[in-house]
């Protein structure tokens, strides 16, 4: 490198004569300029913004399988660069974050309406009432029918005849 810039040499790349060029050329953007470009967001806000975006996604499709790899697109993240990301911003893995919300829907819906846990179960995403009753006894401390009597109690509703 000489004092008055980059020079290129002849024959490196075919098609391609040598020349100089100079600090001062207008068609080459300033470092600092470009390092300084003030309406480019931060990584932590990129990243922040995807996650918002699959968090979204997530809610409006919880009825139905959310495969990894399409998370992963939504994010326009690879699919494991995509999982740590998620784990390391939301603190749990996709798959308990999903689990996580099934669940919480559930406890809604054994709260405020008379549907058959069997059926709520089953909109969860269990294949068997006992593997739900497991899992909500994990998730609440305790079993769906226990928590849909409890919630009634402390509203003042009585259960269904």
């Amino acid at each position: 490198m000489t004092s008055a810039g980059l020079r290129f040499r002849r024959g490196k790349i075919p098609g391609v004569r040598a020349r100089t060029i100079k600090q001062s050329d207008s068609r080459i953007p300033n470092l600092d300029s470009v390092m300084s470009n003030s309406n480019r967001p931060t990584t932590e806000e990129d990243y922040t913004q995807r996650m918002l975006r699959v968090l979204v996604h997530i809610q409006q499709h919880l009825d139905e399988a959310l495969p990894l790899d399409d998370l992963a697109s939504v994010a326009c993240f690879s699919p494991f660069h995509f999982h740590r990301i998620f784990t390391g911003m939301t603190g749990e893995s996709v798959k308990q974050h999903i689990r996580r919300l099934r669940l919480e829907r559930a406890a809604m819906r054994l709260a405020h309406t008379d549907q058959p846990v069997t059926r709520i179960a089953f909109d969860a995403g269990y294949e068997a009432h006992e593997s739900f009753t497991r899992a909500f006894r994990a998730a609440f401390g305790v079993p769906p029918q226990q928590y849909r009597a409890d919630s009634r109690a402390t509203v003042g509703i009585d259960a269904p005849t």
